[in-house]
């Protein structure tokens, strides 16, 4: 079993990564964080969890792995602390919040040979996201021409956003945040290596001072065309965070995710629909996670079966890029 833990609790998806974590059989060795009021929170939903200091955490020759959701713009300096002390790193996305950050997780990823790798929920941890990149590899829908994804969020979450929330310099922007979701599901979807940031746009439409709550992408890979759209526009009365959706376009098919809902349909879930010459079907989606198993192994193997590292820096870059030329535009 391998150790790992968990530094800077500050978004919520630091709990899923923990659960894909201990579920894979890691073992959570303690987590560190500047908020009282954030650990009880954690240890809430992932006891027996010990409470300890970064520096305590990053010296324990039984932690592989350090998983982190803190502060955006605090991520790439944990991630060099991490690699530093012989770890191996997961971030929540984004990984980086600006192009000089990155070179610097490139410069000491080259120097430690660690590695560091960003987490897209709504790729690694959804079923029907899951399922969809499987059937694809297996021809399900021939060579994938286009993709069209949208990722639309709840502003209110039921309890105040923190104040880095709100603050572009400190939590990256629209697009290198919530878009980088649909960034990294359309390099996959199209088998490409590589991607170019086309077109990209972001709108401050007055939910806050400021705070850009729409935006869009235009992407390219190889043959394939695709375009991104997130917003935090999702009404009361959804019963998700979220009504995300993809559609893919092959030439031999098309798949529609429904990815955490079907409204007005069969509710809450992952649904998953295969269009081919036999028409169109629900498919099951019974594809497990295994992102986080797979880094806690490449942590103690020196492998890359997670994620490629180049892959890694490429989709951060994108991010970076595509808010960058959405901000240039205005």
């Amino acid at each position: 079993m391998t150790g790992f833990a968990a530094i800077g609790l500050d978004h919520g998806h630091i709990n899923g990564l923990v659960r894909e974590c201990r579920d894979a059989g890691g073992v959570l060795a303690g987590y560190a964080t500047h908020s009282d009021t954030l650990a009880e929170g954690f240890e809430a939903q992932h006891a027996p969890a010990t409470r300890r200091s970064e520096d305590e955490l990053l010296a324990d020759p039984d932690v592989a792995l350090i998983v982190s959701a803190a502060i955006p713009s605090e991520r790439a300096d944990l991630a060099v602390r991490a690699m530093r002390a012989g770890k191996d790193v997961i971030l929540d996305k984004p990984g980086v919040i600006d192009l000089d950050a990155l070179e610097t997780l490139r410069a000491v990823q080259a120097e430690t040979g660690r590695r560091v790798r960003v987490h897209y929920s709504e790729l690694e941890s959804n079923a029907a996201a899951r399922t969809a990149r499987r059937l694809v590899r297996e021809g399900a829908i021939g060579t994938v021409l286009h993709y069209n994804g949208t990722g639309p969020h709840r502003l209110d979450q039921g309890k105040p956003r923190p104040d880095w929330f709100w603050d572009k310099d400190r939590n990256g922007g629209i697009l290198n945040d919530i878009a980088s979701h649909q960034i990294a599901q359309f390099l996959v979807y199209s088998g490409a290596d590589r991607a170019n940031i086309r077109c990209a746009r972001v709108a401050s439409r007055g939910q806050h001072d400021g705070f850009e709550d729409m935006g869009d992408i235009v992407m390219e890979a190889g043959q394939a065309h695709g375009y991104g759209r997130v917003d935090w526009f999702t009404p009361p009365g959804m019963p998700v965070w979220g009504d995300g959706r993809i559609v893919l376009t092959g030439t031999k098919g098309m798949i529609e995710m429904r990815k955490y809902v079907d409204p007005a349909g069969e509710g809450p879930g992952a649904h998953l629909i295969l269009t081919d010459d036999e028409g169109p079907r629900r498919i099951d989606c019974p594809d497990a996670p295994d992102f986080c198993a797979n880094a806690l192994s490449d942590a103690v193997e020196g492998t890359e079966t997670a994620m490629a590292q180049a892959t890694a820096f490429h989709l951060m870059e994108l991010a970076v890029t595509a808010q960058r030329m959405a901000e240039e535009a205005q």
